[in-house]
C-alpha cells in the first residue's frame, strides 16, 4: 500500500497459479494528480479501497470466529 501512503512496501506476494497483474510505479499516480487527471486517480484509489474493504471484512470475520471458538473451548479449526 506504499502507493497510497508513501511508506515502504509491507508485504511481498507470490502467485501460485497463472495470474493477471497490474503493475505501475507510484510516480504515475503522482504525475496524473499533477496533471489534473482526477478520473484516473479516482479509479485507482477506488480499486484499492475495494480490495482493502474486502480484506478488512475477511479479517473481522476471522476475529469473530476465533473469539467464538475461544469462548466455546472448541479446538476445531475452520
Amino acid at each position: 500500500m506504499g502507493v497510497v501512503d508513501g511508506a515502504p512496501r509491507s508485504a511481498t506476494i507470490r502467485a501460485t497459479e497463472h495470474t493477471l497483474v497490474l503493475c505501475f510505479d507510484a510516480a504515475i499516480i503522482d504525475r496524473q494528480l499533477n496533471n489534473n487527471e482526477v478520473r484516473f486517480c479516482y479509479v485507482i484509489y477506488r480499486l484499492f479501497s475495494e480490495v482493502l474493504s474486502a480484506r478488512l471484512r475477511a479479517t473481522n470475520e476471522n476475529v469473530q470466529y476465533l473469539e467464538a471458538l475461544s469462548r466455546s473451548g472448541n479446538p476445531t479449526p475452520r
